[in-house]
């Protein structure tokens, strides 16, 4: 009897279309999961076979497989993981297979195979070296863990020791940036590891991606793209700075959030699953228990300063009487002073210039951030008008002030004008790494630090603890918390002291002391007022230069969804002439929102994992 096989093109498909029927050709034998040439259309492409069958799936003529590759051939772990991701994303599977898997070249065996070798040997100091050795007997009985990491040098330490335990297995180890790649690449040299960021060619990346599936020991490192490349005997992920924001692919399909992608590999795979970064979110709470959270490492020397305590006699707003001290300190000494200040654009923060307090909100005591007209607190929705008064002290002097970091620059310049200061972030080309004093962004940390070789520093400062405090988001806490500890890692790896500069000390110096129950506190916020991990966040807008087509569809897909799910929440956003639609789902009901999501025409963009 004739066999037919349902294939998956390897092509952008739309969402509502699954597979294509094709005959099999008399002596060929091909599997679930089997690589093969097909006619589509007016070409010749690759596709996937979903599964064989006897019978036909649809009335319409078919044609015949052209050829069978031998290239490689995912198991049924494999493919079910595209099945259940493409589905969890409202994505084809031939859409994700199309952008997840590297392009077959049209000719075999060409393109390099991108591995990186020597003998290098990761050293850590030796008051690190009992941790180490308690942590990877605590990852060898468990299957999942977080590991707090203050830096991607003591990931790497982790990620060597691990494996030199265990060295039979296959890895992959993930980074959020190719910057991270590339220095994990280097300092895990002597495992040999094959190394994808997606910077390559497409045929690098193929062949490099076939050495690695071929092996049945072998380690991995990439950027997130490295989540969508499988292999059937996957042992072990270790996701690398697990918290960072490029975990999450924003801006094109598919629209994939790493830290949920490994956790799908983990279960259909059964492997184990090690996150590693600075502290975990609020989310990972719901996937680690307490005690899979593990914390070898020492923080430095670290002090708050009260910038609305010390503002009076400071000699500046934004540089506390302390921390003039202790920088004079530092730099008469002959050591370097870091400063991270991430202020360049307006200010999102109200403060009374009588009383010096910052203006909360009355609902949950959240951070208030400033728009044009009014205020809004993003943990629990409440807004107002700008107030004209002090809820304090009455006083009319209430002000949405900072400062950039041009203006921070000339006051240190003057304070200490035998010093070379370099301002360094996405607008300084050439910045001099080795001035006396660095302002520096986010940009520096991302870009130019290396915690392999670390500068040598005598002080770390952070100009403005609260500022991740006013962000639009949810996770304002979340995100603080993350950036402390972000500035700890850096000045533990160039063995500097650090002082935080806030207007909140007692807030800082609580999530600094005690940020397990911090996160716990915030845990239940997010449960009382319905954020994630509590409810499911998606973003949908419609592609179409007419704005007010754009605002038909999404009010119709709206009432679409309200007919068959009524207690889900909406609301439509307009932010610079794009229109979206937020949507919160309880997870006993997205099953039915993404079966709706798979029959939606592919001008809608859906983002089903917002973070």
């Amino acid at each position: 009897m004739s066999q037919i096989a349902q294939i998956y093109p390897l092509k952008r498909m739309p969402r509502s279309i699954g597979m294509f029927d094709y005959d099999v050709p008399e002596g060929m034998s091909l599997l679930r999961g089997s690589v093969v040439k097909i006619p589509f259309r007016n070409s010749v492409i690759v596709g996937i076979v979903g599964s064989i069958n006897t019978t036909p799936s649809s009335p319409y003529k078919r044609k015949e497989i052209l050829s069978k590759l031998q290239t490689f051939h995912l198991s049924n772990k494999e493919l079910i993981f595209f099945e259940e991701l493409a589905m969890n994303l409202a994505q084809s599977v031939s859409s994700l297979l199309y952008t997840s898997l590297p392009t077959i070249p049209k000719r075999e065996n060409t393109g390099t195979i991108r591995k990186e070798s020597g003998s290098n040997t990761l050293t850590v100091r030796s008051s690190e070296s009992h941790a180490l050795v308690e942590i990877i007997d605590n990852l060898q009985k468990r299957k999942k863990a977080f590991v707090l990491c203050p830096d991607l040098r003591r990931s790497a330490a982790v990620i060597a020791a691990s494996l030199q335990e265990d060295p039979e297995r296959v890895v992959n180890v993930i980074t959020p940036t190719v910057h991270d790649a590339e220095l994990l690449a280097q300092a895990l040299a002597h495992l040999q590891p094959f190394v994808i960021t997606g910077a390559e060619r497409q045929s690098v990346r193929y062949q490099t991606w076939l050495a690695w599936r071929s092996q049945k020991k072998g380690v991995l490192i990439g950027t997130r793209i490295c989540a969508l490349l499988t292999h059937p005997h996957l042992n072990t992920v270790f996701l690398v700075r697990s918290s960072h924001p490029q975990h999450k692919q924003q801006d094109r399909n598919p629209r994939f959030d790493t830290r949920q992608t490994t956790q799908l590999l983990s279960k259909l795979f059964e492997c184990k699953l090690f996150f590693l970064d600075v502290l975990p979110r609020v989310d990972d709470l719901s996937l680690f228990a307490r005690a899979d959270i593990l914390h070898p490492f020492e923080n430095p020397p670290t002090q708050v300063v009260s910038l609305t305590q010390e503002r009076p006699t400071a000699p500046h707003p934004m540089i506390g009487y302390t921390t003039y001290q202790h920088m004079e300190k530092t730099l008469t000494s002959g050591k370097r002073v870091v400063c991270i200040y991430n202020k360049k654009g307006v200010s999102r923060r109200l403060r009374c210039q009588d009383c010096q307090e910052s203006i909360l909100c009355p609902s949950c005591h959240g951070s208030l951030v400033v728009y044009e007209q009014s205020i809004h607190c993003h943990r629990c929705g409440y807004a107002q008008v700008i107030p004209s008064s002090c809820p304090h002290c009455k006083g009319k002097n209430v002000l949405q002030k900072g400062f950039g970091n041009r203006s921070i620059a000339k006051v240190l310049q003057n304070f200490f004008p035998n010093k070379s200061l370099c301002i360094i972030d996405k607008e300084k080309t050439i910045p001099n790494l080795e001035a006396d004093i660095l302002l520096v962004t986010n940009f520096y940390l991302e870009t130019h630090f290396s915690p392999f070789s670390p500068p040598a520093l005598g002080l770390v400062v952070q100009l403005d603890a609260d500022l991740a405090l006013y962000e639009p988001s949810y996770r304002s806490i979340e995100n603080t918390m993350l950036a402390l500890e972000d500035c700890r890692g850096f000045a533990r790896a160039c063995q500097a002291s650090v002082i935080f500069q806030t207007e909140s000390p007692d807030l800082i110096e609580s999530l600094l002391q005690h940020p397990y129950e911090a996160h716990l506190a915030e845990q239940e916020m997010r449960r009382l007022y319905h954020h994630p991990p509590f409810r499911r966040f998606i973003q949908i807008s419609y592609r179409s230069d007419d704005l007010e087509k754009n605002l038909q569809k999404l009010k119709s897909l709206e009432q679409q969804i309200k007919k068959i799910l009524p207690s889900v929440s909406f609301q439509i956003k307009n932010q610079e002439n794009q229109l979206r639609l937020d949507i919160g789902v309880d997870f006993s009901e997205e099953k039915r929102i993404l079966e709706i999501f798979a029959q939606l025409e592919d001008q809608y963009i859906i983002d089903t994992s917002v973070s």
